[in-house]
């Protein structure tokens, strides 16, 4: 039988640790790879773990193998690591385990949950600017605000020609003017 464990918060699900040789109608074998890492998704929250074991700039990387309903490789790549296997993974199940202490919604990341309840009911600020007296509720939008307002640092390199921006959303917007892409349609006209 597999070992529960319980996690390190109240509300977080117990953790189901496994070895190579605990198997079972939904237990599949693990290989010897995945048994010597912890990072597999736990059995019986997910379907079979459908990944492929690759490196990304020297660091062992996981490449999500879960095909779209449009027959394609999901093919995104995550750190090795159990945390952000799982959390990658609930993308594709829709799983949002991690319910809003103070309303009805729901989030797939212990960490978009904080995000949610600090910017929406309790009011925490924790990051601080450190160039100014601004306090964000959350560490992008802090990052976000000392990047457009004082270090004026560009790290958002254009795929198709030299230019850099300071926000993916703003390297986004220009990418579409060279792929002459228009995702955005009207609701009331054919204009997009």
């Amino acid at each position: 039988q597999p070992r529960t464990m319980m996690s390190d918060s109240d509300d977080d699900e117990p953790v189901v640790k496994r070895t190579k040789h605990e198997v079972g109608p939904d237990l599949p074998e693990l290989s010897d790879d995945e048994a010597s890492s912890s990072s597999a998704p736990p059995p019986g929250r997910y379907p079979p773990p459908a990944w492929a074991v690759v490196t990304v700039d020297g660091k062992p990387k996981r490449k999500c193998k879960w095909v779209k309903p449009d027959g394609s490789e999901c093919g995104t790549c995550v750190v090795d690591k159990k945390e952000q296997i799982e959390n990658h993974w609930r993308i594709h199940t829709g799983e949002k385990p991690f319910k809003c202490r103070h309303c009805d919604t729901a989030f797939t990341t212990s960490g978009t949950r904080g995000a949610h309840e600090r910017s929406r009911h309790t009011g925490e600020k924790p990051y601080k600017c450190r160039h100014c007296p601004k306090a964000f509720a959350t560490q992008f939008t802090r990052d976000t605000h000392e990047r457009r307002k004082h270090t004026g640092e560009k790290s958002y390199l254009c795929q198709y020609c030299p230019k850099t921006f300071t926000t993916s959303s703003q390297r986004g917007v220009h990418e579409r003017r060279h792929t002459k892409e228009k995702p955005y349609k009207c609701t009331h006209c054919p204009k997009a």
